[in-house]
């Protein structure tokens, strides 16, 4: 049974004095509000929009609780906010959260001057409480500082292009029990977490423009592409379309789509209905050179042997072939066999990339083998073994049985998946976890030896409890327990020693070959560790019952900017299921800002009978 669209709209441009008025925040919320009466009407939209004065403190925390709170299991939540973004010092007792011991707040009708932000910790409450009923819950925030959870009149608004939406950081610390009624101390000083997505203007060090045509940029990128594209959009299409046309106006804002929870990006906007999942990565031109959005962090670098592919936005087969050229951390520029018009959408699909250590051999009758062959032809990421070497043994096996292929783990002597039939559809099928598992491996290997930032450049260490209450301190490496019977837990501590913000994204390596993401923040310099990741009840290890060994892997990248951290995720495989058919490295104290950089690292638990 659909359901509907419950909608908090806010928008400010009228502020009272001392923050300066915008121009565009107000249109941004009728639009808004207007989209989705418009295009969503099988949805029964219940939409409340709050403009200006009606914007207060109490009334948007009415907004959420008297309003959104009413949404179901089959409803959909949009919180959507145009005005200010700001920062303030955190309360004393919250500073281990936050890095720079700030919060990112949005500015209210009546914050300013002797009123209340709404605070990042607030906004993830209020979240947390109107979407534990199971509602599909969307956060838009186009302000400064909205990435990581929370717009400005520019100074120098005159030169005629656009102005920021950033109102002056607030010095007042907040205290304790001004959050939220006094939620932190009465419920513990732990952010709730709910399964959401946040599609932010900029990221949490920048500032949101607004646009002299009446709109916020973001927000006006943001309709303009759900308008062209229509419903039949992911949140990740959505948001890499969404990013291109920002980031095109060489303004300094990069938009951020930061999953939370269990949240898919890889399901329909609003609907959020599953859609098929394609590695595809956006091009875009800049500075008169092709770049495609996936560079290092996703295997590609100008060794690639195999091509690049490049489609039409809306076509089934490829436009023409390109070559890598030059790479970094995040992008890949390209150079095409045909040329391409800036007035097209494209998007890049790859060939076979970087080749990784995997070696498969085979057990079938020469007919079958041939057949393995053909389909093979060198199109693939690991090294097919045709004939057996005693020693040489081979990662993987496919065995041929009277009416089936199998994939068998050889080290672990457990089924991978087997595919009905012998021909060519069963081989493709059969191949695919192989390609899988490659993907994984080369993530859980990723390493970046020539970065100009190495391990100097944050200190990170993982403190486990065992049952008993002693205290490992573990540096990123490995680490091997006796199982004692009962829980370890856990906490990563981080602690930014850099010139400049780092990007931590934290990804769980699970033994089923899957890559999930866990949190994706960044850090400033700091002179005390921030807890990253664990501390609560529920991070911790432990000896599943009738096994000897687990090994649980947390891994890491560190990097100048964001890591799109959706472009990395994998399911995890159901084992034995069948299967559908030379650079000048600056000192670390270096004052000039870095771009384009990254390295690893992980720690690595087990824990053994």
């Amino acid at each position: 049974m659909k359901g509907s669209i419950y909608a908090l709209v806010i928008g400010i441009n009228d502020y009272p004095p001392p923050v300066d008025k915008l121009a565009g925040a107000e249109s941004d919320a009728k639009k808004i509000s207007d989209f989705i009466s418009e295009n969503y009407k099988e949805y029964s939209p219940k939409i409340k929009i709050l403009l200006n004065k009606d914007a207060t403190y109490q009334s948007v925390l009415s907004g959420f609780r008297d309003h959104l709170n009413k949404a179901g299991q089959n409803d959909i939540i949009w919180f959507h906010y145009s005005g200010h973004g700001s920062r303030q010092p955190a309360a004393p007792e919250l500073e281990k959260f936050n890095s720079g011991k700030k919060d990112e707040t949005l500015v209210l009708y009546d914050s300013r001057p002797n009123g209340k932000d709404l605070a990042d910790k607030e906004l993830a409450v209020l979240i947390h409480e109107v979407s534990k009923n199971g509602a599909h819950t969307v956060i838009s925030l186009d302000c400064c500082h909205s990435g990581s959870g929370t717009r400005s009149v520019d100074t120098d608004a005159g030169v005629g292009k656009f102005r920021t939406r950033l109102s002056d950081d607030r010095t007042d610390a907040r205290s304790l029990d001004s959050y939220l009624e006094g939620y932190f101390v009465k419920n513990g000083l732990e952010v709730p977490k709910s399964d959401h997505v946040l599609l932010a203007a900029c990221n949490r060090f920048q500032t949101s423009k607004e646009t002299w045509s009446g709109s916020g940029l973001f927000t006006e990128n943001l309709l303009k592409t759900l308008t062209e594209i229509g419903k039949e959009i992911s949140y990740a299409d959505l948001f890499v379309k969404l990013r291109q046309g920002v980031v095109g106006f060489k303004w300094d804002q990069d938009p951020q789509i930061e999953p939370s929870g269990n949240f898919n990006i890889n399901t329909r906007f609003l609907d959020g209905t599953p859609m098929p999942l394609h590695k595809k990565y956006a091009l875009s031109l800049s500075d008169e050179q092709w770049k495609m959005e996936a560079g290092e962090i996703l295997g590609f670098n100008t060794d690639t042997n195999s091509k690049i592919w490049i489609y039409k936005d809306g076509f089934d087969t490829p436009f023409c072939s390109a070559v890598i050229i030059e790479t970094d951390a995040q992008q890949a520029f390209i150079k095409a066999e045909q040329t391409l018009s800036k007035d097209n959408t494209y998007w890049a699909v790859a060939g076979k990339i970087s080749s990784v250590p995997v070696d498969v051999s085979v057990k079938a009758e020469a007919e079958t083998l041939d057949l393995i062959r053909s389909q093979f032809a060198g199109k693939y990421s690991f090294n097919l073994l045709t004939e057996v070497e005693d020693h040489h043994p081979s990662d993987f096996t496919i065995k041929e049985s009277i009416d089936k292929l199998e994939l068998w783990h050889n080290l672990k002597n457990i089924l991978i998946g087997k595919a009905m039939g012998k021909n060519a559809p069963a081989i493709s099928a059969i191949f695919k976890p192989i390609e899988h598992i490659c993907s994984f491996m080369r993530i859980r290997d990723l390493q970046n030896p020539a970065s100009v930032i190495t391990s100097s450049a944050c200190t990170m260490t993982m403190d486990i409890t065992d049952p008993q209450g002693k205290v490992t301190s573990l540096s990123p490496g490995s680490l091997t327990l006796k199982n004692t019977g009962g829980k370890y837990f856990y906490k990563v501590m981080i602690k930014n020693n850099f010139t400049q913000p780092l990007h931590f994204a934290l990804f769980y390596l699970t033994e089923n070959f899957g890559v999930v993401a866990i949190k994706n923040e960044p850090l400033e310099k700091s002179e005390s560790p921030t807890l990253f990741f664990g501390g609560t009840e529920n991070d911790y290890f432990e000896l599943p019952a009738g096994v000897h060994s687990s090994t649980d892997i947390l891994f890491l990248i560190i990097s100048t900017e964001r890591t799109d951290e959706f472009k990395l995720e994998m399911e995890s495989l159901e084992l034995g299921a069948e299967l559908p058919v030379e650079r000048v490295i600056p000192g670390l104290n270096r004052t000039t800002k870095v771009k384009g950089e990254w390295y690893t690292s992980k720690f690595v638990v087990t824990i053994t009978e």
